[in-house]
C-alpha cells in the first residue's frame, strides 16, 4: 500500500494511517477496489498492496451485506490480511457492519472519537431498508446478466468436464457400452442405481450433469457477489452433482477430478468440497486406484478447509428441531473449530485390525526410538473421538469387506428386544459375538479370525489438516 502501510515495530501506526488516508488517499493508494456487490449496495473500499490491506468503511451490518464482502475476499483475495477497518463517518451504509467485519478479520476499527460510541450499539438487521429494495432488484438483474454471460463463455469447459466425455468422443458410442461399464461403479449395491443410469441411459445422465453444473457455476458466482438465496441454490446443485458422481467407479472419479482441476472450472472452495466428497464416498482406498484418488483428494489448503469448517458450522446452526444426527455433527464441527483456534497440537485416533502375531511397533521398548514408531494402521482418515476409533475396530470385525453384516449365532438373548436389556447384558452379548468371530466359531471368510483390534493415538499439528467429514457422525479428519 505504498506509504500508507508503514510498519513500526511490526505494527502499523494508527495515527500515520489515519493522517494519510484523510488527506490524500488517492495519491497514496497503490490499488483499490470499491465493493458494491453486497445488497443493499453500500460504500466499502478494499485498499491493498501485496497481502496487506485495510477496509475503508464497512457497509451495512445486515447478514447478507457483511457476509457477501467476506465471501468476496475469501474467494478473490484469499491471502489478504486486513489490519484495519477505517470508518469515515457514522452513516449506516458506511459503518454499521464494522463490528462484524472487525471480528471476522480480526481487524482494528479506526473512527473519530466523537463517533466511537456507535461501535457499542447493535447494528445487525436481517431487513433490507425499503428505500433500497428497487435498487437491489435492479442490481440483482444486472449481475445475473453478467453471470449468465460468464457461464456461457465456459460452455466448452462444461462439456469437457463431463464424466462421460470419453464416451461421447467414441464414434460407435451408441453401440459400444464397454467404456460406460468401466466408468460405472458396480461393486457397491448402494451405488447401483446411479451406475445403471450411466450404462443404460447415458443421455439422461449427461443432461442431468450439465443442467446442475450450469446451476452450480451460476449460483457460485452469485454467492460470491452476495446475491440472496444463492447459497441454497449452490448447495442444491452440489448435492445433485455429488449424487451423479457416486455412480462412477474409482477410475471414473479420478478422471473426473483430474479434468476439473486442469480445466480450472471451480473456485478453490467448490473444488475442495468435491475432493472431500469423493474421498468420503469411496471404498477400496487401499488399492492402487484408491491411493491415487486419495492423493488427489488431500491436496487442499488449510485456509480453505478452515473456511469450509466455518461455513458448515453456520449452516448447521440454521437447523432447528431435535435431529440427533445433526446435533452430533454440529458438536463435532465445533470441537474441531475449537482445536484449530487453540492452535496447539492435538490428539486424533485410528482403529484397525492386526494379526495376532503382528507387531505394531517398529521395535521393543529397550530399543529406544524404534518403540515409538509405528508399522501398522497408518492412513489418511482419523477420528477426533477415541470411542469412534473403537467402533471401527468393532465394525471391521463384524462386517465383510463388502460392508455386509456377519450373521450372529442364535442366542436366547436375541429373544429380548435391546431396549429391554440392561447395559451389562448388552455389553456381554456383544463381547460374546466378537469372541465367536475371532475364534472362528462364525463363518466370516477369515474376516476376524485370529485378529486383534488396535486403537492408536497420534499427536498432530493443526496445519497438517487436509480435510474433514462429519456427515456420518464419525468425527473424521484427513491428514497427510
Amino acid at each position: 500500500m505504498g506509504v500508507i502501510l508503514k510498519k513500526k515495530s511490526n505494527l502499523y501506526s494508527d495515527k500515520y494511517i489515519v493522517k494519510h488516508l484523510t488527506t490524500s488517499v488517492i495519491q497514496h493508494t497503490v490499488k483499490n477496489f470499491q465493493f458494491i456487490k453486497g445488497f443493499p449496495a453500500s460504500n466499502t473500499w478494499i485498499v491493498y498492496s501485496n497481502n496487506d490491506a485495510i477496509l475503508v468503511d464497512s457497509g451495512f451490518g445486515d447478514r447478507t451485506s457483511f457476509l457477501s464482502l467476506k465471501n468476496y475476499i475469501n474467494n478473490y483475495l484469499p491471502n489478504i490480511n486486513i489490519h484495519y477497518v477505517l470508518l469515515t463517518h457514522n452513516h449506516s451504509d458506511h459503518s454499521s457492519g464494522s463490528r462484524q467485519l472487525s471480528e471476522i478479520f480480526n481487524a482494528k476499527v479506526l473512527i473519530h472519537k466523537q463517533e466511537k460510541k456507535m461501535l457499542k450499539t447493535r447494528s445487525e438487521s436481517d431487513d433490507t431498508p425499503a428505500r433500497y429494495r428497487k435498487k437491489r432488484q435492479k442490481l440483482v438483474k444486472e449481475l445475473y446478466q453478467q453471470i449468465n454471460k460468464e457461464v456461457d463463455e465456459l460452455a466448452n469447459k462444461r462439456t469437457a468436464s463431463s464424466p462421460l466425455a470419453i464416451y461421447w468422443k467414441t464414434p460407435q458410442k451408441k453401440q459400444d457400452k464397454i467404456i460406460l461399464e468401466t466408468l460405472a461403479e458396480k461393486s457397491q449395491t448402494r451405488r447401483l442405481e446411479i451406475a445403471e443410469v450411466i450404462v443404460k441411459r447415458p443421455d439422461y445422465y449427461e443432461n442431468l450433469y450439465q443442467e446442475h453444473l450450469e446451476k452450480l457455476l451460476k449460483s457460485d458466482k452469485a454467492f460470491v457477489r452476495g446475491i440472496p438465496k444463492s447459497a441454497d441454490n449452490r448447495n442444491e446443485a452440489i448435492s445433485w452433482i455429488k449424487s451423479l458422481l457416486s455412480g462412477l467407479s474409482l477410475d471414473g472419479r479420478i478422471k473426473w477430478l483430474r479434468k476439473i482441476i486442469d480445466l480450472e472450472l471451480f473456485s478453490e472452495e467448490i473444488l475442495t468440497k468435491f475432493r472431500l466428497t469423493l474421498y468420503s464416498m469411496s471404498d477400496d482406498l487401499k488399492t492402487d486406484k484408491g491411493r491415487e484418488l486419495t492423493e488427489l483428494c488431500i491436496q487442499n489448503k488449510y485456509k480453505t478447509i478452515s473456511d469450509l469448517l466455518d461455513n458448515e458450522i453456520e449452516k448447521m446452526s440454521q437447523f432447528e428441531g431435535q435431529d440427533l444426527n445433526r446435533h452430533i455433527m454440529q458438536n463435532e464441527l465445533k470441537e474441531l473449530r475449537r482445536l484449530l483456534d487453540i492452535g496447539d497440537p492435538f490428539y486424533v485416533y485410528r482403529g484397525f485390525l492386526v494379526d495376532e502375531d503382528e507387531y505394531v511397533r517398529l521395535g521393543k521398548k529397550s530399543e529406544g526410538d524404534a518403540y515409538w514408531k509405528q508399522d501398522a494402521g497408518i492412513g489418511i482418515s482419523y477420528s477426533l473421538d477415541r470411542n469412534i476409533a473403537g467402533y471401527f475396530c468393532f465394525w471391521n470385525l463384524t462386517h465383510t469387506p463388502d460392508g455386509i453384516d456377519i450373521p450372529r449365532k442364535y442366542r436366547q438373548s436375541d429373544l429380548i428386544p435391546p431396549i429391554l436389556q440392561n447395559k451389562e447384558e448388552f455389553i456381554q452379548d456383544q463381547s460374546n459375538y466378537i469372541s465367536d468371530i475371532r475364534e472362528g466359531k462364525i463363518e466370516t471368510n477369515d474376516r476376524g479370525v485370529n485378529k486383534k483390534p488396535i486403537i492408536c493415538k497420534y499427536l498432530i499439528d493443526p496445519d497438517k489438516l487436509k480435510g474433514f467429514s462429519m456427515i456420518t457422525s464419525e468425527a473424521e479428519v484427513m491428514l497427510k
